[in-house]
Formats: C-alpha cells, sequence, structure tokens
C-alpha cells in the first residue's frame, strides 16, 4: 500500500483525482468530512460524487471546536466573551461549515474570521502560535493530538458537532462523549429546543460526520473486485490488534462495513438539493 497525500483545494483535488482514476481496484480514496461537506454543497470544482463512489469501509467523526481558557472558561461564556478570533480551511469546509452555522444558531459574535488555513496541522500551529484563538478539529485529530494541551489546561472544548443516530437525532461523538453538541448548547444557553432551518443545517452537518471518514473507490470498479475487498475489510474486523489501536485513536467510534454501509452510505454522504 502506498499511501499518497493530495492535499488542496478544501480536499477536493484529492477526491477529484480518485474520482478519475481506473477503477481496477489499485486506487481508493480515504476521505474525510471535508471531502463529504464538498459533496453536498458541490462548489466550483468538485467533480468527484461520493454516493456514485462504491465504500468498502466507513467510521463516524465528529468535530470539535475549541478556545483559549482566558477567553472561555465553560462553554456557555461563548455568548459574552470578546475578541474571537477563528481560523480554519474555507467556510465550505467541513470544519469551517460546522462553525458558521454553529455561530449562526447560538447567536455568539465575533471579532474576525481568518480563512485559507492548509488544514487542521496548520490551525493547531495558528493557535499556539496566538494569531487565531478558536478552531476546531475532527474528535479523532483532537483526541491524537490536542487532549494533553486540555489537560494542561492550554485549551478548553466548547462544543461539538455530534452524529446522527439511526432516527436522525444529534447524538455525542463516543469518542467525545464529556463535550456538548452544538444543540445541547443551545438549550443551555436559550433554554429551549433549538427548531427551525439553521437548525437543520446544523443536523445535516452532523449527518455528514456520521461517515466523517472512510474508504471509497473509483466509479465502475467491478464487482469482483469489490467483494475481494469488502472480505479484506470483514476480516480486518476480526483482527485484535486493529481493534485495539482503533480504539486508543478514536475510543467508541463505530465500524461501519458490509450490508450495512452498503445500503446506508449514499444517503449518508449527500443531500437533496
Amino acid at each position: 500500500i502506498v499511501i499518497r497525500n493530495i492535499p488542496g483545494g478544501a480536499e477536493s483535488i484529492g477526491g477529484n483525482f480518485v474520482w478519475g482514476a481506473k477503477p481496477n481496484g489499485l486506487t481508493c480514496l480515504a476521505f474525510s468530512g471535508g471531502n463529504v461537506m464538498n459533496n453536498v454543497l458541490r462548489p466550483h470544482g468538485v467533480a468527484f460524487r461520493l454516493e456514485e463512489m462504491p465504500p468498502i469501509y466507513a467510521t463516524a467523526g465528529g468535530m470539535i471546536f475549541y478556545s483559549r481558557p482566558h477567553l472561555i472558561k465553560e462553554p456557555k461564556d461563548i455568548m459574552t466573551t470578546k475578541g474571537l478570533i477563528f481560523g480554519q480551511q474555507d467556510p465550505s469546509s467541513s470544519i469551517g461549515a460546522g462553525f458558521v452555522w454553529a455561530k449562526e444558531l447560538l447567536g455568539f459574535t465575533t471579532e474576525k474570521l481568518i480563512w485559507g488555513y492548509g488544514g487542521s496541522a496548520q490551525t493547531r500551529l495558528a493557535f499556539f502560535a496566538k494569531e487565531i484563538n478558536f478552531s476546531g478539529e475532527s474528535v479523532l485529530g483532537y483526541n491524537s493530538a490536542l487532549k494533553g494541551y486540555v489537560d494542561k489546561r492550554e485549551l478548553i472544548p466548547v462544543f461539538q458537532s455530534g452524529l446522527l443516530n439511526a432516527n436522525g437525532d444529534v447524538i455525542r461523538d463516543p469518542a467525545a462523549s464529556d463535550v456538548l453538541t452544538v444543540l445541547e448548547l443551545y438549550q443551555q444557553i436559550h433554554r429551549k429546543t433549538a427548531s427551525g432551518p439553521v437548525c437543520e443545517v446544523n443536523k445535516l452537518i452532523a449527518g455528514t460526520r456520521t461517515y466523517g471518514k472512510g474508504i471509497a473507490l473509483p466509479k465502475g470498479t467491478p464487482a469482483e473486485i469489490l467483494d475481494i475487498l469488502r472480505k479484506a475489510v470483514a476480516e480486518m474486523m476480526k483482527d485484535p490488534r486493529f481493534l485495539s489501536d482503533s480504539n486508543k485513536l478514536s475510543p467508541g467510534a463505530p465500524h461501519i462495513f458490509g450490508e450495512e454501509l452498503i445500503r446506508a452510505y449514499p444517503k449518508g454522504v449527500s443531500a437533496p438539493p
């Protein structure tokens, strides 16, 4: 296996590359929430259609938004704090959109929004360099790269996107069960349950994170190749070492594969216009 990182275009360049690759089973896309969000919003330059790319594996991966402790001591302080400077890739990226629509729902203010960072690694550097004081991260990235800073009180988690359960309700990501969802924070601040179009957009964003990480192949990949790869994934799910390692990275995150994935995936990565 050769891992090729293809950054840029809010993850659209890598997605387009695999969309146009030969469907011979030798190239696959390890996609993330940014690819799913681009697939839903269809900004200029996005050619791939995830719902037409057969999947072999997926897992949920919510987002966590975090701040400097001197600005926010507890999540509800976001409504009164001054000088909030948020930085991320762009407003149509998964994390960017997650922040924009959470802000719209909750009703807090920001001093500045800084777009154009190359990804979460760059925004982490900007956060610790004090260029920005608020940003977001996948739960996987948060647990693997930032949890230690929480323990040292160098950053504080404020809210998470959440995931969608089978009933279409927003629930906390099991790998970040101690962080409020944006809908829970809304209820805590406004003393009522969120509803209306902006609430539905936040649910849609949670939905895009329910299949926030996965592996898909180019459209037209032959059934016999897919069968080989899907059987390999099923065997991987019996490997104690894989299960142990994955649980360390993202505790409690589900493994979605087989018939469940084939049935639910198309609606999980797309949305009606």
